[in-house]
Formats: C-alpha cells, sequence, structure tokens
C-alpha cells in the first residue's frame, strides 16, 4: 500500500511515518512538504508509470501551496486518475469551519485532527479497503 505524507513538518512526517509502518510495515512511504511538492511526487510518479497512491493524509497549513489549494488543484479534472486515492485531511485545525468545507470535497474521505495515532491509520486503511475492493 502506497502512503503520501504531504505536512510541512519534518518531525512530524517522521512520527508518522513510524506510525503508520508500526501498524503497516510494507507501506511504501512518500513525503511532500507542501502541496506543490506532493503535485510534482504525483506527477513523477505518472510519468514513471508507477502505481498511484493509495492513501494521502494532507495537512491544511503549509507554507507554498496549502492543504486547501492542493485538494483544489487534485480535485480538478487534470488530476481525474489520482482522485481514486483515500485522500484525509490530517491537520492540527480545530476549526469547525474546516471540517464543513472538507465536506465540499468529494476525494476527502475523513477528516483527523493531529496528532495521528494507530488507531487512525487502522481506521483509514479499513475504509480504503471498503471502497476498494
Amino acid at each position: 500500500m502506497k502512503f503520501l505524507l504531504i505536512d510541512d513538518d519534518e518531525v512530524t512526517n517522521f512520527i508518522n511515518s513510524k506510525i503508520i509502518k508500526n501498524v503497516y510495515p510494507n507501506a511504501d512511504i512518500t513525503v511532500a512538504l507542501n502541496g506543490i511538492e506532493a503535485l510534482n511526487v504525483i506527477e513523477a510518479h505518472k510519468q514513471e508509470g508507477k502505481a498511484s497512491f493509495d492513501i494521502v493524509y494532507v495537512d491544511i497549513s503549509m507554507p507554498v501551496m496549502d492543504g486547501w489549494m492542493f485538494i483544489e488543484k487534485i480535485s480538478s479534472e487534470q488530476y481525474k486518475q489520482q482522485q481514486q486515492a483515500y485522500y484525509v485531511m490530517l491537520t492540527s485545525s480545530v476549526f469547525e469551519d474546516d471540517v464543513e468545507k472538507a465536506k465540499n470535497y468529494a476525494v476527502i474521505k475523513l477528516f483527523l485532527t493531529k496528532p495521528l495515532d494507530p488507531r487512525h491509520v487502522n481506521e483509514t486503511i479499513d475504509l480504503y479497503k471498503k471502497g476498494n475492493l
């Protein structure tokens, strides 16, 4: 299973990678520090003929391109093939407006509050598998 972590905090990415690997030892994890870097990674995978990501955890607040801008781009026709991934907003935001905004995007399947924990990873994997059987 292929994971993409999009968060500008390298320590958070390191910890989240360890948590995912503890739950799913065979996880293939890629990290991007902002939305533009993530789009570049997705494009590179596509160009190289690599499989799309299965689960993508996206932070909201990042420099260069934030999580909302990334979701807006990934929701466009240009990225239709990548819309099959399971996108999860993983953020420290506690604003109800963000939760409501996430409901407006079909690609967002879950909205989770940091920190990521093994229960979140299991829930995400279970929901992904149910939706992709």
